[in-house]
């Protein structure tokens, strides 16, 4: 080999790995039997679904999905504070119902300031969530602990409870916040 087919043929493996789309070999979240995988929206945890009426709750609180917290649309309005057009959410009338009320979700943990306890959860692992631009701003909750939280590692695959709370006019913050929230263990 020459002097340049090297390079050339480093080039062209680096080139053809970063535009491979390894996404169909990634199986975050799988774990056992009742596995969630996040395409599928419902929640398989084994505590019951308040939508369906299924399983026996071990909790107060009932599961809420992904599936359930897509019910929401935009509208373009004007922001003083930023001086321009900024997308508000328009919830649904079915996620309107879940509000103010204990829910509890399963998700990847996104630490947002680790040291002063701020954490959301994801239905999609930080490789596909909301902050790379691969999901919608529906698929994160903002959570408010009750307590200051444990140090929970980024794609940690956690189960949380919390009451949740439709945000539709602080732009600086999540449109689905869970307050008084605390990790369930399974």
């Amino acid at each position: 080999m020459d002097k340049l087919s090297k390079p050339i043929i480093w080039t062209a493996v680096i080139l053809l790995l970063m535009t491979t789309d390894f996404s169909s070999t990634c199986r975050h979240g799988l774990k056992g039997a009742n596995a969630f995988h996040y395409n599928t929206g419902f929640v398989q945890s084994g505590w019951g679904n308040p939508a369906t009426g299924n399983g026996q709750s071990q909790n107060t609180a009932g599961e809420i999905s992904w599936k359930q917290l897509a019910d929401v649309t935009y509208v373009l309005k004007y922001n003083k504070q930023f001086d321009g057009d900024i997308m508000y959410p328009v919830f649904g009338a079915a996620v309107k119902k879940l509000a103010g009320k204990e829910w509890i979700i399963e998700g990847y943990m996104i630490p947002l300031d680790i040291k002063s306890g701020l954490y959301a959860v994801s239905r999609n692992p930080y490789a596909a969530c909301f902050f790379c631009g691969a999901a919608g701003v529906e698929s994160v909750v903002s959570l408010k602990f009750k307590t200051k939280p444990r140090r929970y590692k980024t794609d940690e695959y956690c189960v949380m409870k919390g009451v949740l709370m439709l945000n539709d006019d602080n732009v600086n913050d999540f449109i689905y916040l869970f307050k008084s929230t605390e990790e369930v263990k399974k």
